[in-house]
């Protein structure tokens, strides 16, 4: 009989992009939706996000921002990212009836022209303890 120590370990990462896949994750817009020399700041105001985190574990918090012009009902679906089968992503969880308004946009940093909206919170979902560390889209 083995002990622990003889065990294999269990690579998993490998294990959990056994599972079955989705590319439903990637945005299908046409890419030349903006002219230059305004591509840079290309937005689509009708519906815009960010999260708090790019990569959370289980137990931790990921706030998600959002800003919807004109106000909108929308459904937020979260994706962790991963191989999956080649497909990219697989859908972990979806919050239907939300409710979109218009967030202010912040003018840029004048030395590193960088943007920070301090957009109202959509929603903050946590990230159950049995998850290895995720990174969410």
């Amino acid at each position: 009989m083995q002990s622990n120590k003889e065990l294999p370990a269990v690579n998993i990462i490998k294990e959990e992009n056994k599972k079955p896949g989705t590319s439903d994750w990637l945005i299908k817009v046409p890419f030349d939706t903006c002219s230059y020399p305004d591509h840079e700041f290309c937005r689509r105001k009708q519906i815009e996000g960010y999260c708090s985190q790019t990569s959370v574990k289980g137990g931790e918090a990921l706030s998600i921002f959002v800003s919807a012009d004109p106000a909108s009902d929308y459904s937020l679906h979260i994706y962790r990212m991963g191989y999956y089968g080649d497909k990219g992503g697989r859908l972990m969880k979806i919050f239907k009836n939300l409710r979109g308004k218009p967030q202010a946009v912040p003018e840029a940093d004048k030395q590193t022209n960088f943007f920070e909206c301090k957009w109202d919170t959509a929603v903050t979902p946590t990230i159950p303890k049995d998850r290895k560390q995720q990174l969410c889209v």
